[in-house]
């Protein structure tokens, strides 16, 4: 075997130090502990799947597809507000949409609720313009109070039909989390196996309900 190139004008990099903790979690790297349950104050971001023009479904079974009513699909990135004001790390994600709906105030649809609590109440009237506003106003992380909760689902349907039940929801009512002696550490597992498929599902954080910061 050959043994790595070296260039030798960085010679004394091989000298340097690595400094690392030696009693990391390993397993829990990759499973990031949830926000709690409860009120956070936090910024809105921009999600990974970005804010989208769509047609609503229409028509059951093999006769489904997309030909109804246009609409937007707001995919948001929700990061915590620490105490100094800084912004911290992922409490949430949430899909927002404006399909109308008619609710005891009104009808409207929750993006408008969403980035009129924000502080940014939507104008206007077209997808493209409610997209450019959207956008905008996203751009310069205005903040809300989201209230969240756990949430374990299994698809009991199929990968093109998707039929979710809830399995646990509640950050109490999953599993308590123990140590490596079998004490209890006063946080949960939110992993859950269901009970009628057998599948082990993990917690997603839902957001509930949000308010003004």
């Amino acid at each position: 075997m050959s043994s790595p190139a070296v260039d030798i004008n960085n010679l004394d990099l091989l000298n340097e130090l690595v400094e690392v903790d030696g009693n990391v979690d390993a397993e829990q790297f990759f499973n990031p502990p949830l926000a709690d349950d409860g009120e956070h104050e936090v910024t809105l971001n921009m999600g990974n799947r970005g804010v989208k023009a769509e047609r609503q479904w229409e028509g059951e079974g093999k006769a489904r597809k997309r030909s109804g009513a246009g609409f937007l699909n707001i995919h948001l990135q929700l990061k915590g507000v620490k105490d100094n004001g800084e912004e911290g790390g992922t409490v949430a994600f949430d899909q927002l949409t404006t399909i109308p709906m008619d609710t005891n105030v009104g009808r409207t649809t929750r993006a408008h609720v969403v980035f009129d609590l924000a502080g940014f109440p939507l104008q206007e009237k077209s997808l493209g313009g409610l997209m450019s506003e959207i956008q905008l106003a996203v751009a310069q992380k205005p903040k809300v109070k989201a209230v969240t909760r756990w949430e374990a689902q299994v698809n009991t349907g199929t990968k093109d039909a998707p039929k979710y039940e809830t399995v646990v929801q509640g950050q109490k009512n999953f599993p308590p989390l123990l140590d490596k002696d079998g004490n209890d550490t006063g946080r949960f597992n939110p992993e859950v196996t269901d009970p009628k498929s057998g599948q082990v599902v993990r917690a997603q954080v839902r957001v509930v309900k949000y308010g003004r910061a």
